[in-house]
C-alpha cells in the first residue's frame, strides 16, 4: 500500500477482506497514518516504512495499490511496474510491457 490517508485507508480495509490477500507493506510519509493504517491491518507484521522505494523492492510483492494524491502518481505508477514470475514488467495500465 503506497498511501494509507483518508482514502488509502479506507482501500487498506477493503483490499484485507478480499480472499488470500495479505497486505505486506504500508507506506506513506505522516507518522499518524502510518500509525493508523498498522493498527488497521490484519497483518500485524506489515512493514512499515516511509520510503516508497524500499517498499517496491519487498520481495514477495505480487500488487501494489497507489493511493495518493494525483501529482504523485506518474512516478509511483511507472516505478511500481513490478516484474512478473517470467521476469517481464507488468505496465501499471494491466497489460505487458
Amino acid at each position: 500500500m503506497l498511501g494509507v490517508g483518508t482514502r488509502g485507508i479506507y482501500l487498506l480495509e477493503q483490499a484485507q477482506e478480499c480472499p488470500n490477500t495479505e497486505i505486506r507493506v504500508i507506506c506513506d510519509l505522516y507518522d499518524s497514518n502510518l500509525k493508523r493504517a498498522q493498527k488497521t491491518a490484519f497483518n500485524k507484521n506489515a512493514q512499515v516504512t516511509k520510503d516508497w522505494e524500499k517498499a517496491l523492492a519487498t520481495p514477495g510483492i505480487d500488487a501494489v495499490f497507489i493511493a495518493t494524491p494525483d501529482f504523485g502518481q506518474a512516478r509511483l505508477r511507472r516505478e511500481g511496474a513490478l516484474p512478473d514470475a517470467r521476469g517481464s514488467e507488468r505496465d501499471p495500465e494491466g497489460g505487458e510491457g
